[in-house]
């Protein structure tokens, strides 16, 4: 098995370090890899719900198996591997490709499911790191049952658009913290989970949210005030960070710089769906609640 790198050093001093061809090189991988993967998104988008499910499944399986890795494996063989991926299907991808009309029972039956591979990871007396196995057991479930809300948005009225309001708004927010963290963050957002992040560029991508979110509303000709897109953005914001932030804590609890590198110069499926994760959530719940 192909195991995740371990942090060899603080993300500030591996990019201090790296020579501008090193960065342009980098640069260049991740256009490629933007410029394979976006067309990808925007088929299944296309395609609907069976397209929105089946690009769920996958990087839910992904995302099971980076998480799996992430655990010790000392006296475990693959039980360990084999309940993460348990956890994360039963917990959220069952909802994901169920009937709309079903996915209430169908979200109960999995959740239970899914707490029940945690305890007995918990318990499992053979695993020497119950606590980190338990951790990653609830990020399972957790990932999941985010993800789940993909296909159920897909087959709202206007679901694609919707879909695409999502991905935009959280692509929104992390560019926008990117460039303003980077032009003037100085204040840290939590150190010791992620030191790249400030305050400064968390504004910035709160501000960048509701301008994309705004010119998405009459673009894309959803039903929505400009206040709720407003309202949006700032709820985008909060949570994707939050969740960014989540998947930073887990890869330093596992002492790893990446959740993997299935896709080259951006590391693996949960470094790309930290921040879009919970944010489908919000904007599920939003047009439920907004009745938009």
């Amino acid at each position: 098995m192909t195991h995740i790198p371990t942090v060899s050093g603080s993300s500030e001093q591996q990019n201090a370090s790296a020579t501008p061809e090193l960065r342009s090189s980098g640069l260049k991988t991740r256009l490629i890899s933007a410029a394979v993967g976006i067309p990808i998104v925007l088929l299944a988008i296309l395609a609907g719900v069976p397209g929105i499910s089946a690009l769920v499944i996958t990087a839910a399986l992904i995302a099971g198996y980076e998480l799996s890795v992430m655990v010790p494996r000392r006296r475990q063989g693959n039980s360990q591997f084999l309940l993460v991926i348990a956890t994360l299907t039963a917990g959220g991808v069952v909802v994901a490709t169920a009937p709309i009309e079903y996915s209430v029972p169908l979200f109960a039956f999995g959740g239970g499911l899914g707490l029940t591979g945690i305890f007995n990871s918990y318990w499992y007396r053979h695993n020497p790191h119950r606590t980190k196995a338990l951790v990653v057991g609830i990020a399972a479930l957790y990932f999941g049952i985010t993800l789940a809300h993909a296909a159920p948005l897909a087959a709202e009225d206007d679901g694609r658009r919707w879909i695409l309001f999502a991905i935009l708004g959280t692509f929104a927010v992390d560019t926008g913290a990117y460039f303003v963290g980077r032009a003037i963050g100085r204040h840290k957002l939590a150190p010791k989970i992620s030191p790249k992040k400030t305050w400064e560029g968390v504004f910035g991508g709160a501000a960048a949210a509701i301008g994309v979110l705004l010119a998405l509303g009459a673009i894309l000709d959803l039903p929505i005030a400009v206040w709720e897109a407003a309202l949006l953005g700032l709820a985008i914001t909060v949570s994707g960070v939050l969740g960014d932030l989540f998947e930073s804590w887990l890869k330093r609890k596992a002492n790893v710089k990446d959740s993997g590198r299935i896709i080259p110069g951006h590391g693996g499926i949960l470094d790309r769906i930290d921040s879009l994760a919970p944010n489908l959530v919000v904007v599920y719940w939003a047009v439920q609640l907004l009745e938009i």
